[in-house]
Formats: structure tokens, sequence, C-alpha cells
């Protein structure tokens, strides 16, 4: 594969990353992340990896990363896959002041609210109005949300 394809975006910025998150596609998904440590594109200036560079890419409008995408869409293997890749990785809001945690929580989505929590070393969880995940799950009246966010 051209390692150029790899960062090339659409009209909305996304790349083929933010595409197969957003379809499920855990496979094709993992197939680019390893394809970015062939290539070995890093950006050693900047201390980055092809890897970290890939994830931490975002689409033009709504400013959404692949695991933006992911949870958008309740992919979990995508998510799981995602997060495993890079556990230090602090995913910023979006341009709607979302972050991947926020947005699980705020759609109901449990196990990806887990698996973000869990795997993730120090996960932003804001949202709009300065609210995070926790004040989504008390909003929903979700205890389940509750009791994992706490613990």
């Amino acid at each position: 594969m051209c390692s150029n394809l790899l960062w090339k975006a659409n009209k909305r910025g996304e790349t083929l990353l933010h595409m197969a998150a957003r379809h499920g596609h855990a496979n094709v998904a993992d197939h680019l992340l390893q394809v970015c440590k062939i290539i070995k594109a890093d950006d050693q200036e900047l201390g980055i990896t092809a890897t970290r560079r890939m994830l931490q890419m975002t689409s033009h409008g709504a400013k959404d990363t692949a695991l933006h995408e992911a949870v958008h869409y309740n992919n979990l293997d995508v998510v799981q896959l995602l997060t495993k890749e890079d556990p230090s990785l602090p995913y910023d809001a979006n341009k709607a002041g979302e972050t991947p945690p926020y947005l699980a929580a705020e759609r109901g989505y449990k196990r990806v609210l887990e698996e973000i929590l869990i795997t993730c070393y120090s996960p932003a969880d804001h949202g709009p109005y300065d609210r995070s995940a926790l004040h989504t799950s008390v909003l929903r009246n979700d205890i389940d949300k509750l009791i994992a966010l706490s613990g």
C-alpha cells in the first residue's frame, strides 16, 4: 500500500481509518495500523509515531478522530483495537466538545465506555456545557455506568 494513501483524506477530512472505524471493520483498521508500523513514517522531530499520527487525525468539520467514529456507531471491536494501540493517547474533544467517553455515556453504550475507561490511562471524559461522562450518567439515571465511572 502506498504510504501516501494512509494519510489521504476525503472532502470531509476522513481517512481510511475513520471510515473503517465508522463501519465497524476492525480487521481493516488493524491492517491500516500495521501498515503504519511497516512503513515507519515516523516524525522523529516531533516524537510522533506513524500509528499515533493516524490515531490523532481529525475530520475537517466535526473534528472527530477514528475513535470518535467507532464510538458514534457503537463498534466495540474497533474501540478495543484503537484504545489498545495507544492507551496513553489523550483523545481530545471534537468540535461539539465531546470526548469519546462522553459520547459513549451519552448514547448509553456501556461496553464501549467500560472499554475506554479500562484501557486508556487517563481518558478525558468531558463534553458540552462542562458535563462529564459521570454527569451524563446521572442525567440518564444509569446506575451501571455510574458504578463503572466511579470504580
